[in-house]
């Protein structure tokens, strides 16, 4: 599904963003991406979606070689991914039925897929009865629901989350997350970058630490605490 074979990134003449990173996550899996500011998350995620490519190594995703690909199949790629950010982003003229909605317009989809594959996304993500509502109007939980709405109304093989709940409440972060453990429940591969100790601690999924753009721990099952300490690498909140 998404493989990493010694991939190193550059950008300019600082260090590495990553360096000789090898990981693998298969299908249907669901994995943290944690480490301390800078250590790569983001840029791991990049890769994934084709944001970025490596300076060195190979990266496959979706049995497809992200180096090798034309920049006009990029667009067909990236229908098989959904992204979320930390900032929803959600287009503030239209409501979150025509957010959601957009996703499928722009890939030339019928309206009626797009009649009924948004109600359906937003069924999913509990946001049904705010359909008609504009973004200013949304909770921040709420908000992030709609761009996961968005991020799935394609039905992605894999979705990622970069900081989902970065700007969210502990509460509302916890509602957040188990929206995208559902979307992981049907089948959906789900990569996730984030500092949230409580989130993680809490999923007990995968979890993978970058330090200074290398893998320092990859441990099924885990929490934050416990890939800390073992990694020796300082995360986030680890002074609280």
């Amino acid at each position: 599904m998404i493989e990493f074979y010694d991939v190193t990134v550059m950008f300019g003449g600082g260090p590495p963003a990553l360096e000789s990173v090898s990981l693998r996550v298969a299908a249907g899996e669901f994995a943290f991406v944690v480490g301390p500011t800078g250590a790569g998350k983001s840029t791991l995620l990049r890769l994934i979606y084709r944001d970025v490519l490596p300076t060195r190594g190979c990266v496959r995703v979706l049995g497809r070689d992200m180096a090798q690909m034309s920049p006009r199949e990029v667009p067909h790629l990236r229908r098989h991914i959904g992204v979320v950010f930390q900032d929803a982003s959600l287009l503030p003229r239209k409501t979150v039925w025509e957010n959601v909605a957009f996703a499928l317009q722009v890939i030339g989809a019928s309206r009626a897929t797009i009649l009924r594959e948004v109600p359906r996304a937003l069924s999913v993500v509990g946001l049904s009865d705010k359909a008609y509502a504009y973004p200013e109007t949304l909770s921040g939980g709420e908000q992030q629901r709609a761009c996961i709405a968005r991020a799935i109304v394609n039905h992605p093989s894999i979705v990622v989350a970069d900081e989902p709940t970065g700007n969210l409440d502990p509460a509302t972060s916890w509602d957040v997350m188990q929206v995208l453990r559902h979307v992981n429940a049907h089948g959906t591969t789900v990569v996730v970058a984030t500092h949230d100790r409580e989130v993680v601690d809490r999923m007990r999924k995968r979890v993978i630490v970058l330090d200074k753009g290398r893998v320092a721990r990859d441990a099924e099952d885990s929490d934050y605490e416990g890939v800390a300490a073992s990694s020796g690498v300082f995360l986030e909140g680890d002074l609280h």
